[in-house]
């Protein structure tokens, strides 16, 4: 597959008060060759819900804190665009925490 890149806003420090612009980092990365066992997926659909915000701080809601320059989560919806798995084929749609990041 030719070089692929993933657009990903990343946590770049724990907010105080309302969101502010400098908490988030807008980045782009190549994405990596897969491996056994891995599947490459590409947002549709993401949430955007108040836990975004309890996921930001350092609180342990349902789910751990992102780490500080890690990908905030979201459940989604996304398709997969190239697979290493037995269970998810190219063009097969699946739904989980697929985090606010995308691809060209």
């Amino acid at each position: 597959m030719s070089e692929l890149t993933n657009y990903c806003y990343r946590l770049r420090r724990r907010p105080e008060g309302p969101l502010a612009k400098a908490d988030l980092e807008f980045v782009q990365e190549i994405v990596p060759s897969l491996r056994d066992g891995q599947a490459l997926i590409r947002a549709l659909w993401l949430s955007v819900d108040p836990a975004n915000r309890i996921w930001m701080s350092e609180t342990h809601y349902y789910l751990p804190p992102v780490d500080i320059a890690g990908s905030c989560g979201g459940i989604g919806i996304g398709q997969v665009v190239e697979s290493r798995r037995a269970d998810m084929a190219p063009g097969d749609l699946v739904n989980g925490l697929i985090g606010w990041n995308g691809g060209t």
